[in-house]
């Protein structure tokens, strides 16, 4: 009977001790760590808030927030998340030109020693608004300083007017390549594209010795969309093998050139 009584004091002693021990700290997602926006159109941003709590009994440290793609950055409300408090992770993607079916993911490491990385997915569907005919403009294996003219088509595949109201060229110096926007025969700005019309992009290339490639990227600023304007890239290379621009090196110095002042 004494023993068992031993052994039941020492099994009560045991718990005590355990649970007197620290838990350090615990992660958990409140809410869903896969957040589906459904569907997007290109250019906008879709706009997420994950929340972390910390169930431990230590402090949580976020230590580091990294995303599978530039196109999403995630920062963390709080680094440092006190027992029972939480943090919120603001997301971002901003769609730019992708289309069709997105996925990201987020990955945000903790100090939590049993769960040292949570996993956080953006996922949707983007719709096309803007279809460029081509894709991509590219001035291949042109001479040089001739001026080269190119037209591209941008059809409006969305159920809204766009009104275009400028646009800017990356490049720089920008007078080697002029961009003009028309619908049909306006090319006074404001240009207002319904559903279903185009606009006409003609662009003019002029390559020389100094700047035998060439790559920018123009930026359509429309009125609907001023924190999302459209963005296409314009490339060009010179016709034939390009020469290797060669680095200039400081001539070596005669001996004797430099003399050193002897001490008095």
């Amino acid at each position: 009977m004494r023993k068992t009584i031993l052994l039941f004091l020492s099994f009560l002693l045991l718990l005590a001790l355990v649970a007197c021990e620290p838990m350090g700290p615990k992660v958990a997602v409140v809410g869903d760590a896969d957040f589906d926006f459904g569907e997007a159109e290109q250019g906008s941003k879709v706009n997420h808030t994950f929340t972390l709590r910390n169930d431990g009994d230590q402090d949580l440290l976020i230590r580091k927030v990294r995303s599978s793609c530039g196109c999403t950055v995630a920062k963390p409300s709080k680094e440092t998340v006190e027992p029972g408090d939480t943090t919120e992770i603001e997301a971002t993607f901003s769609i730019g030109r992708r289309r069709g079916r997105q996925q990201k993911k987020i990955t945000v490491m903790v100090n939590d020693p049993n769960n040292q990385q949570i996993i956080l997915m953006l996922r949707g569907n983007v719709k096309i608004i803007a279809q460029f005919e081509p894709e991509r403009l590219s001035f291949a294996h042109i001479d040089l300083n001739k001026p080269v003219t190119k037209t591209v088509t941008m059809t409006n595949k969305g159920d809204k007017p766009m009104t275009f109201t400028g646009f800017k060229v990356s490049s720089d110096p920008q007078d080697q390549l002029s961009v003009k926007l028309a619908k049909s025969d306006q090319t006074e700005l404001p240009l207002v594209i319904n559903p279903g019309e185009q606009l006409t992009i003609t662009a003019t290339l002029t390559l020389t010795d100094e700047r035998p490639r060439f790559y920018s990227r123009l930026t359509l600023q429309t009125e609907e969309r001023p924190d999302s304007p459209f963005t296409y890239s314009i490339s060009g290379r010179k016709k034939g093998p390009i020469k290797k621009m060669k680095l200039q090196t400081k001539k070596p110095m005669p001996p004797g050139a430099l003399k050193l002042k002897k001490k008095k």
